[in-house]
């Protein structure tokens, strides 16, 4: 099973609550910023390791929102750890990443077809029951 750190960011504009996704280089899917956990590290040191790489900055405040459990895009068994948190510093495409975007609701229903089924089937369902998004 691949156990993964995802930072769930949120912001309003426009009275309009946005949460961040990335998308890698070469990809369809966009993605929470975070990654894959390694063997001589936390979780949680997964969280900050993977913020670095990919957005270029830390997060400070880091709460755990949960654990859900899926399959990635290709069948393989994953078990996600939802953070919240606060970015130091504005977040950049870095490493693997060529695109960051913050989308609605709204936008992310648009884009179903680049949004992973664990994304649809288990993180938005989850965020919709704690009353998060």
């Amino acid at each position: 099973m691949i156990t993964k750190a995802a930072l769930l960011l949120f912001r309003e504009n426009q009275g309009v609550k946005e949460l961040l996704f990335a998308r890698a280089k070469g990809k369809p899917y966009y993605v929470f910023p975070g990654g894959k956990q390694e063997a001589d590290e936390t979780i949680d040191q997964a969280l900050q390791r993977e913020l670095q790489e990919e957005l270029g900055t830390q997060v400070s405040g880091v709460k755990k929102l949960g654990v859900v459990t899926g399959q990635t895009p290709d069948g393989r068994d994953i078990e996600m750890h939802l953070y919240s948190g606060e970015l130091q510093g504005q977040p950049h495409p870095q490493a693997e990443i060529e695109e960051i975007a913050w989308m609605s609701l709204n936008a992310v229903a648009e884009k179903q077809e680049q949004m992973t089924p664990m994304t649809l089937g288990h993180v938005l369902p989850f965020l919709k029951a704690q009353q998060i998004w």
